[in-house]
């Protein structure tokens, strides 16, 4: 008994060695990161490399609101905002009628929901450019909103339809016979309920959005329409990379998810965990 516990003693300790090696090995490039935005050009390219920097400076991030990062900041927030409050509202509708309601072809529609995201989005982009410009939205807030919705839609929908599952039907039937109807126990009721999982389809459609690249770059032309990875993007020409200011953009990019994260990562773990339990 007693090697047998010091057998599992060592397996753990290992274990979670590794892990802890893993969880520097992700870590470090994002830390690295941050402390070099905080570094003079100088303090950059001096050898040996100084891992503090001395003294803190904050001209990196200056120049990089000079550069446009404060648009692109401020037009991924918007897209983004409005785009998770679009997904959440559609997704709500579509996963509680596919999880309460059954139809003939219920299963059918939620393929043909899903289906898409098995198609690359480099597919349809072309095609999507076309369409968008026939209608005058090129480099408009509209498609940025309107594509990124539907490219986070199929997978909320997902969550949230198996979330609602994990609700007791009971709950509603009880709602209904105090005289709720059908939309007053969704939005008094269901909803109340499903925090966890509105908040991780949420989570999920906000970091799709926020880091999505390619239809921000095809379906903009203009500086002030630009959002933060593709300010980004663009700050590196054929003269040269700023990385003081690349990384100070860099910074300004992968902290919102953080924090996001940080103050929703019990309601997104519980959301997605649901999900799986029913699935």
């Amino acid at each position: 008994m007693e090697s047998m516990r010091l057998a599992r003693g060592f397996t753990s300790t290992v274990s979670y060695a590794f892990l802890l090696a893993l969880s520097f090995l992700a870590v470090f490039p994002f830390v690295w990161g941050v402390i070099t935005s905080l570094k003079t050009p100088r303090q950059i390219a001096v050898q040996p490399f100084a891992f503090i920097p001395d003294p803190l400076s904050f001209e990196n991030y200056s120049r990089a609101v000079a550069r446009g990062m404060s648009d692109g900041l401020r037009n991924s927030i918007l897209v983004a905002v409005v785009s998770v409050l679009l997904t959440i509202a559609l997704a709500s509708l579509s996963g509680y009628a596919l999880a309460r309601v059954r139809f003939r072809f219920s299963n059918l529609a939620l393929f043909c929901i899903i289906a898409p995201q098995f198609v690359p989005g480099l597919v349809n982009l072309v095609p999507t450019y076309i369409i968008m410009s026939h209608l005058h939205l090129i480099d408009t807030y509209t498609v940025l909103i309107l594509l990124h919705t539907v490219q986070s839609l199929p997978m909320a929908v997902w969550i949230l339809k198996a979330f609602f599952e994990t609700v007791p039907a009971d709950i509603e039937q009880a709602a209904m016979v105090d005289g709720c109807t059908r939309w007053s126990s969704l939005f008094q009721v269901i909803l109340p309920l499903a925090q966890p999982g509105l908040a991780a389809a949420a989570l999920f459609a906000f970091v799709s959005s926020w880091n999505e690249f390619l239809v921000a770059v095809t379906m903009t032309t203009s500086a002030s329409m630009r959002t933060l990875p593709v300010a980004i993007y663009l700050s590196i020409t054929d003269v040269g990379i700023d990385w003081g200011a690349l990384l100070a953009g860099a910074t300004a990019a992968v902290l919102p998810i953080i924090l996001l994260f940080v103050f929703l990562q019990q309601q997104f773990i519980s959301g997605l965990t649901a999900g799986a339990l029913k699935g």
